[in-house]
């Protein structure tokens, strides 16, 4: 301890020195005080001016410009483009004209202007009533509206305007020489201000130096020392060098300290090698839990990075992931995924491959550096150290790279051996999922996608197209006499053109369209913002790549096949995924039919519908009358040998039966219509498939299923289309939403559709067919029965049964009629 005497000696100089201190601020802030004073009462006065001033001149440069606006709108309207919309131009600029008069008086304004303002305002009614006359004539502007404007301009707009100009240069002037002088004493004022605050600094600074570096300071420190050290922080020194009794006390602490800190970094370490190793396993088990629970790659593995980037407390963390599925070539860049801010494209990841991290993937050795080269490019944020771990799969036909970025000190042997071990176990569980959802998600033998991926990506990116309206197009693609070919080739080699054609398809596509194996020879594709048009280039460029190409078999035989392509798109051609597929099916059909080895749309069936219409069919489809309809039905029913007098009867059934359900006199009407034409479309079928005596191929099926599609293209431009065509559409949609063509279900379906399913169906059952024998009445009812609420609804159906056990069966009149002739 020191002396009494000398510590209160010490205590009076440091008194002193702070009653200097003291005193000197005091007269500072005197000083600064009054400066400020005299300042801001000078600048308030040169602002006032300034004010006034601007407020005088920006007025009058808005009237100028607004009245200048105004005369360029009234010419432009009377001699280049007069109408509704330039008139209303005229009428608006009028408008702000008249909004910037009205503000003159709340503006300080010499004689000559308000003597000019007054002008302006006295003869602005009768300028305004002369704009009305001209505008109002919605643009048949005549030679004397003209001249009776241009009489105004001269005395009205010119004048003003000449007024506004003969003091607008002068204000101008004022203007600035005032911004001038208002700068001036803004730099004087600013000058004196901190002249006086640096003085003010440095007696401040000088003071606080001198009494600190005598008694505060050393105090200080040997205080917050002592306390440091009773808290456990021993690595805290104190540097105080004098000779005194404060120099002694500040060794004796130091070597305090440097015995416990000693013994405390031993134990420190021990417990932080444990935690470390708990960390690491904690982590990866989490990470491990959610690789196992299931979660999509595009989930797991940017949690994946975050968690190796949590485990050595790094910025950044990224990944490589290189698919080699061969094992025979160099490995190709599948993803890149990182934590930058930065976009990073992959084209700057493959050049990061080829460069900083080639040698890690050649020798597969870590790459550690807390030094780098520059081998980085210059607009990539800066990177100051980095760790970069290679890695692999067991079958080394999936390769990544994980690599740490700027972690807070350098990266150490112990973070590459952790980062090593973790990112190892974690990529071996990440790339066995990976395995497992693609056998789940692709196709074994083509490495395309399955079905079941291809209708949830054509769902996907119809929602896409539906919410930011764009197109979609669906190719359904498929090799020809493909049976054939396996005879000849073999299994084996049927396999390899599969695998080849797939890699021809993915080959001719962009990477944001979507290939698919649909089924058996069978494939699918996705194109995203393609029309129609665009697709069938597309389809025309595969078909042809595919026939020019020789196919090269196992046994080294050479081979060519060709495709058929049915094309069909969104909106022009379905709405929705089934109807596109099946759409796009239906053309793929219409291809086969047509002669294979081409490309077909759906939209060009009904082009084929329209060229099988025979003309006279034309003609009566021009005729609304309800006898041309009936000479219609009778050539629609002519088209197969036992349809004769189906569309007649069908027309009565649903006659009575909407008569019974209570609709009105015109919808039992259009129903009339709807089932004398509900089998138009099948003008557009083969006879070959209508008259078929034995039960129909898939393909025959869809082409039969899509006559509903082919009636609407046929009846659209029917005049009463609008009423008609629901019934027509719809009427083989079933109530549990099983049906055709869009699977709509129960009140979905319009009510003439479900009345005309029902009598249709009815109809056909009690009716010979070349595939089955006809049904009684009573059979017919039952299966009626037996359907309700699953293909049929229900109330129909009740309705219908109840009509039948009630009425006689026109089917039974007509063959009444038929023995009396």
């Amino acid at each position: 301890m020191l002396p009494p005497i000398a510590g209160n000696e010490q205590d009076m100089r440091l008194s002193r020195k702070f009653d200097i201190y003291t005193i000197s601020i005091t007269a500072i802030f005197i000083i600064v005080f009054f400066v400020s004073f005299n300042t801001i009462s000078h600048l308030t006065s040169e602002t006032s001016k300034l004010l006034d001033i601007s407020y005088e001149f920006d007025y009058m440069t808005r009237l100028k410009n607004s009245l200048t606006d105004l005369e360029h709108s009234i010419e432009h309207y009377l001699h280049i483009l007069p109408g509704k919309g330039y008139s209303d131009a005229v009428m608006s600029g009028l408008s702000d004209f008249e909004k910037i008069l009205e503000e003159s008086d709340n503006i300080k304004l010499d004689d000559e202007e308000l003597e000019n303002i007054r002008y302006a305002k006295e003869n602005f009614k009768e300028f305004s009533l002369m704009l009305q006359n001209i505008t109002s004539k919605e643009g048949r502007i005549i030679q004397e509206d003209i001249d009776t404007y241009q009489k105004w301009r001269i005395s009205y707009i010119t004048k003003i305007l000449i007024e506004i100009d003969k003091h607008w240069f002068e204000d101008l002037e004022k203007v600035n020489m005032l911004y001038a002088s208002s700068n001036l004493s803004k730099e004087k004022s600013l000058w004196i201000l901190l002249t006086t605050a640096a003085a003010m600094f440095l007696i401040l600074i000088s003071s606080r130096i001198m009494v600190s570096r005598i008694v505060v300071k050393p105090v200080k420190i040997i205080e917050e020392a002592s306390d440091a050290i009773a808290k456990g922080d021993t690595g805290k020194k104190i540097n105080i060098h004098s000779k005194d009794e404060l120099g002694s006390l500040s060794k004796s602490i130091n070597m305090m300290a440097d015995a416990i800190e000693d013994k405390i970094k031993r134990l420190r370490d021990s417990v932080i090698k444990e935690q470390s190793v708990v960390r690491e396993q904690t982590i990866l088990n989490e990470l491990m839990s959610f690789i196992a629970s299931g979660v999509d790659l595009e989930v797991v593995i940017p949690t994946f990075l975050g968690r190796t980037r949590d485990l050595l407390k790094a910025e950044h963390s990224a990944i490589f992931i290189l698919e080699n599925p061969d094992r025979k070539s160099e490995p190709e860049l599948k993803r890149f995924l990182n934590t930058f801010e930065e976009e990073t494209s992959m084209d700057c990841a493959r050049a990061m491959l080829n460069g900083i991290f080639k040698n890690t993937l050649k020798t597969f050795t870590p790459l550690r550096t807390n030094k780098l080269s520059g081998e980085t490019p210059s607009t990539h944020f800066e990177v100051r150290n980095m760790l970069a771990i290679p890695l692999s799969s067991v079958d080394k036909k999936i390769f990544g790279l994980i690599v740490l970025v700027n972690k807070k000190g350098d990266f150490t042997q112990e973070d590459e051996d952790t980062l090593l071990n973790f990112s190892f176990q974690a990529f071996q569980a990440i790339t066995l999922q990976h395995k497992i959802v693609r056998y789940a998600t692709t196709d074994g033998l083509t490495g395309l996608y399955n079905y079941r991926v291809f209708i949830e990506k054509l769902n996907d990116e119809l929602e896409r197209a539906k919410r930011y309206p764009g197109d979609v197009s669906v190719l359904m693609i498929d090799i020809d006499h493909f049976k054939s070919f396996n005879d000849i080739y073999g299994h084996q080699s049927g396999d390899q053109v599969l695998r080849d054609v797939a890699a021809m398809i993915h080959k001719n596509i962009r990477n944001t369209d979507f290939a698919a194996r649909y089924g058996g020879e069978e494939f699918a594709v996705i194109l995203p913002e393609t029309t129609a048009s665009q697709a069938y280039i597309v389809a025309e460029r595969l078909r042809s790549s595919i026939i020019n190409h020789t196919f090269i078999l196992e046994n080294k035989d050479h081979a060519h096949v060709t495709v058929s392509i049915g094309l069909a798109a969104y909106p022009d051609d379905a709405d929705g995924s089934a109807a596109l597929t099946k759409r796009a099916d239906q053309g793929l059909y219409l291809a086969k039919e047509s002669g294979r080895n081409r490309v077909c749309r759906y939209h060009e069936i009904s082009v084929k519908a329209g060229d099988e219409i025979p003309e006279e069919i034309r003609a009566i489809m021009q005729d609304v009358s309800l006898s041309s309809i009936k000479e219609m039905a009778k050539a629609i029913d002519a088209k197969s040998n036992y349809m004769r007098g189906h569309s007649f009867e069908v027309a009565a059934f649903s006659a009575m039966l909407a008569k019974e359900l209570g609709l009105t006199e015109d919808q039992i009407v259009g129903l009339r219509i709807a089932s004398l034409l509900h089998d138009i479309g099948n003008l557009g079928v083969s006879d070959n498939i209508l008259n078929k005596p034995g039960a129909l191929s898939e393909e025959e099926k869809k082409v039969i299923q899509g006559h509903p599609g082919l009636s609407e293209m046929v009846l659209k431009s029917y005049p009463r289309a609008d009423f008609v065509l629901p019934a027509i559409l719809y009427h083989h949609e079933r109530f549990d939403g099983k049906g055709y063509p869009t699977g709509l279900k129960e009140d979905e379906i319009p009510l003439p559709a479900r009345i005309l399913g029902v009598v249709e169906a009815y109809q056909a059952m009690i009716s010979s067919r070349p595939y089955r024998k006809r049904k009684t009445r009573q059979e017919a009812i039952a299966e009626l029965e037996r359907e309700a609420g699953k293909q049929f609804d229900p109330m129909v159906v009740k309705m219908f049964i109840n009509l039948l056990k009630k009425s006689v069966d026109p089917s039974e009149k007509r063959k009444d009629k038929d023995k009396e002739k």
